[in-house]
């Protein structure tokens, strides 16, 4: 989330950047001055509970002083009585109440505003149509047997999964791309992510003293909040030195939540009982404050690139627009493999029909032979993955600070986030599928290293 100073014009805030800002996403400008709103209605309120505060603690001072004969400290005021007390101490529950409110609705507010956009982001209004070329791709597989159609509410693949070989297929990618990552460095963390118990019981007192006590009623709430990224699984509170950073994670994690808690008990993520291949490889890094995030951002979506390359893939880097940005996002890049799928719109036939995921396939129906592919346009174009960066939106959610822990309220300083989805192995297979020739077979269209793993 953005800091309460970002809307403070007064400590050297910003409003007109945010509110930029929330053009540049179509989203809603007026959300800006109502937190403006919030913000004074809330302050004010804290003045109110400190003033009631203050006036308690001195009538039971003067009350203490009377009762051990030390004298009351000003004669012309009246004397404190128990009854005075009770009702002074009624008017500071009052007042800390109306002042808890006051902050909840702010935090609600503050939370519905993105992150600021990146200015080399493109600003594309009309650009809402899906860059995917997947279809012809997905009717060689079904065609083959690599592939099966299923309830769409059962993954996140619209309709279809991997089986038999291409399951097979899935799985030696994905090892592959786990290979990479240890090589460069990165710490491979468990599947599912998980805090410990005390790490969220200190999210939890953190929330509600941020006014977010309505969202945590459980300890279950308050880690599924962490578990999606490590950032908080691993770090949610704490003050992270300098010298620490950056850190590198990389983890598994599904695409699909209706998917999760198949084959043990329940859990969350990734299990290794009834595994269907529907994860991503995604990867964070934790960065000082200093901008290097930004450097960090280029760097991974590099290290994406050379991993599509080890398998034979040839992707290209663009920005994701202001309409795909997702709200925690400053910055996203996207690797795309352009024009797959050979000489045919994907979902067309010959005749320009339009071929659903769900129609019924037969090996018959496959595209005619071809010795290689013809670019079709960007409308071919198959989403490999994306990386973005958070600046230190994330890590104003769940607390994470950098510096010592002596630091004052004031100077508090947040590290700053970089990840995404370095590989998604289906997204892959079906890459390498649609840019093969068509005298070519599935299993000859894999790079070496993969047919390697399971011939």
């Amino acid at each position: 989330m953005l800091p309460l100073l970002a809307f403070r014009p007064e400590s050297g805030g910003e409003p007109e950047m945010v509110r930029e800002s929330q053009r540049r996403r179509g989203a809603d400008v007026s959300v800006v001055d109502r937190i403006i709103k919030l913000d004074a209605v809330w302050r004010a309120a804290q003045l109110r509970a400190d003033s009631c505060r203050k006036e308690l603690a001195g009538a039971k001072r003067a009350l203490s002083s009377l009762r051990k004969g030390t004298g009351h400290a000003d004669a012309t005021a009246p004397t404190p009585s128990p009854e005075s007390l009770r009702e002074l101490g009624c008017r500071v529950g009052e007042a800390e109440a109306a002042e808890g409110e006051a902050h909840h609705q702010l935090q609600e507010v503050l939370r519905t505003v993105g992150n600021l956009v990146h200015e080399h982001v493109p600003l594309a209004p009309d650009d809402t149509r899906a860059v995917r070329g997947e279809a012809f791709a997905l009717r060689r597989l079904l065609a083959a047997g690599f592939a099966e159609k299923v309830d769409a509410t059962a993954t996140s693949r619209a309709g279809w999964r991997p089986t038999g070989v291409g399951l097979l297929a899935v799985h030696a990618l994905l090892t592959h791309a786990l290979g990479f990552v240890a090589r460069r460095s990165f710490a491979l963390l468990p599947t599912p992510l998980t805090p410990t118990a005390d790490r969220a019981a200190k999210f939890g007192k953190f929330c509600r003293a941020r006014g977010d006590g309505d969202m945590l009623a459980d300890g279950r709430a308050v880690a599924d909040s962490l578990g999606d990224h490590p950032l908080g699984a691993l770090h949610a509170t704490a003050w992270l030195q300098p010298s620490q950073l950056p850190l590198r994670y990389a983890y598994l994690r599904r695409r699909w939540p209706c998917a999760r808690g198949r084959g043990s008990g329940g859990e969350r993520g990734l299990q290794l009982v009834g595994w269907d291949g529907d994860v991503e490889l995604c990867v964070c890094e934790v960065h000082t404050d200093d901008g290097s995030c930004w450097d960090g951002l280029e760097a991974l979506a590099a290290e994406a690139e050379a991993l599509h390359l080890e398998l034979d893939m040839r992707p290209q880097l663009r920005d994701v627009s202001t309409v795909q940005l997702a709200p925690e996002n400053a910055r996203t890049l996207e690797l795309l493999v352009p024009h797959a799928g050979p000489g045919l719109p994907p979902g067309k036939d010959e005749g320009g029909e339009v071929l659903a995921v769900g129609d019924e396939v037969e090996p018959a129906q496959a595209a005619p032979t071809k010795a290689a592919p013809t670019p079709v346009g960007d409308d071919s174009q198959i989403s490999l993955g994306r990386i973005s960066c958070q600046v230190d939106f994330l890590s104003r959610q769940f607390g994470v600070r950098c510096e010592l822990k002596q630091m004052g309220e004031r100077s508090k300083r947040h590290v700053h986030s970089v990840g995404g989805t370095l590989f998604d192995p289906v997204a892959a297979l079906l890459a390498l599928v649609a840019s093969a020739p068509d005298d070519v077979t599935i299993a000859q269209a894999l790079p070496e290293t993969v047919r390697r793993s399971f011939d």
